[in-house]
């Protein structure tokens, strides 16, 4: 005899009824998430003055979020958890099956906006480095086709729709093998999507002018999404039960529990390296503001003389005998090191630079001889 597979071993030990514990998982999850991007708003909005793209993307995989608990809370009132048989009346089992799937597309597109929003804040801070930005660029656009693909096959496999819930309709549906591994196929790519996400940190927050502390302490901030990629993981493991049983309301209930954890990790976890400003606020550390003229960073004229083939032409103003950088872009080869902040992305003058976050920036600087900036190039 073949050994037991997971669920009928939790069916053969009368496992009581998961469904309180999804519910309760899914509402304080969502409560903590709220919070956090809550006070991520506030500290862009607030604090910083400035709310960008990931921002946005992280409020809509928050509202995909709450639609999706929501759907999860009316199919566990009507059994999600609990063995199909054990459900007195058949129709609420069938309702528990059909509530479920109509939050499948929410709690997909919750988990695909929340990484987006990751990679966004990504793209930030990666520099110049063209790699860099495809590998992020490529994340993007896949979650998006794949998540969708997913949903599409889902809701595609069985005619009339119906019959996807309740195999008393009459009609047709795909092999129950094809599901499997296109759910297979989408979570492993999200475990994948985590990982790098989780590690690109490391290498770009590495080049930072920082110190090494803050480097460790912001790298550990922004690779929390690991917790994400292990609820993936064992998401990606129970999918097994889609086709080793039938009763789908207590199969389903664990897969369910795991894919709700796992984009709300993604969400918060996306979240927490942007409440810098708050903790500076507490603090009482000056925080830095979109809007505000950047501190001077001076720079020698004599330690400039000579350097030449810039790829752009800097525009530099001049503070008595020094000059000072206004605005910048990557240059060659022969460059000046400078720094522009990140988290938020723009300094304030009362701001301190060893308290704020900034990214290496290489420019090209040319003074005459004679002090003088050269004519700008038309």
């Amino acid at each position: 005899m073949a050994p037991l597979n997971i669920f009928e071993r939790a069916e053969t030990r009368r496992m009581p009824n998961v469904g309180p514990h999804i519910r309760g998982t899914a509402w304080l999850l969502m409560a903590i998430t709220i919070v956090v991007v809550a006070l991520r708003f506030y500290a862009r909005a607030y604090l910083v003055r400035r709310v960008r793209w990931d921002d946005w993307t992280m409020l809509i995989a928050v509202i995909f979020g709450i639609i999706n608990t929501v759907l999860i809370q009316f199919s566990v009132d009507h059994g999600l958890g609990r063995i199909q048989r054990t459900i007195p009346d058949p129709a609420d089992a069938i309702q528990a099956i059909r509530w479920e799937y109509i939050a499948q597309p929410f709690g997909t597109f919750a988990a695909v906006f929340g990484r987006v929003s990751l990679a966004l804040l990504l793209l930030s801070i990666v520099g110049n480095k063209v790699w860099r930005k495809w590998v992020l660029w490529s994340l993007v656009y896949l979650q998006f086709v794949i998540g969708t693909v997913y949903v599409v096959v889902t809701f595609t496999q069985c005619r009339p729709l119906p019959r996807l819930w309740d195999k008393k309709v009459h009609g047709n549906c795909w092999n129950i093998l094809v599901q499997r591994d296109v759910a297979y196929f989408q979570s492993s790519f999200n475990v994948v999507t985590d990982f790098i996400l989780a590690a690109f940190p490391a290498f770009v927050i590495w080049e930072l002018n920082i110190k090494k502390q803050e480097k460790i302490s912001l790298i550990i901030l922004m690779s929390l999404g690991v917790f994400a990629m292990i609820a993936a993981i064992l998401k990606t493991y129970l999918l097994k039960g889609l086709v080793v049983t039938k009763n789908l309301t207590f199969t389903t209930a664990f897969i369910v529990m795991w894919y709700t954890i796992e984009q709300y990790f993604v969400m918060i976890c996306a979240s927490v390296a942007t409440l810098k400003p708050l903790y500076k606020q507490i603090r009482g550390i000056p925080i830095t503001r979109a809007g505000s003229s950047n501190p001077s960073r001076h720079y020698n004229s004599r330690q400039s003389v000579g350097l030449k083939n810039i790829s752009a032409r800097k525009m530099l103003s001049r503070s008595g005998g020094d000059t000072t950088l206004v605005s910048m872009a990557a240059g060659d080869d022969h460059v000046n090191g400078s720094q522009a902040e990140i988290l938020p992305s723009t300094p304030s003058q009362s701001s301190d630079p060893e308290n704020d976050i900034w990214k290496s920036v290489r420019i090209t600087q040319i003074i005459e001889d004679d002090g003088r900036l050269p004519p700008r190039e038309k």
